[in-house]
């Protein structure tokens, strides 16, 4: 599960999942951790304070070998504007056509 693909529902790259929080007394995740999307990474720091994305398991919509798929609202509104903002300006955008639609 580690360095599984993360991506919203409308296909939005968010990173890979690079740790878990697990429950010892129910033995099931508690918590992901998502980072290594360069500039998600960045804004969550400058926002939160922390360059990884947690999501609990009621955010995840689907797993499969190939991506976990999480609900939109999962990443701050914040960072969401300024992935648009930096697209909108002719900066690249996080993930390549071909992650997107991979």
């Amino acid at each position: 599960m580690i360095n599984l693909p993360v991506y919203t529902e409308t296909d939005y790259f968010l990173g890979n999942i690079v740790d878990a929080d697990l429950s010892i007394d129910d033995h099931v995740i508690v918590k992901y951790y998502v980072g290594k999307n360069k500039l998600v990474d960045e804004l969550l720091k400058n926002i939160i304070g922390s360059s990884l994305l947690s999501i609990a398991p009621s955010q995840v919509v689907s797993i499969t070998v190939d991506r976990m798929i999480v609900m939109d609202a999962v990443l701050p509104s914040e960072v969401l504007e300024s992935e648009i903002e930096a697209t909108e300006v002719g900066m690249p955008a996080t993930a390549s056509a071909h992650q997107r639609s991979n």
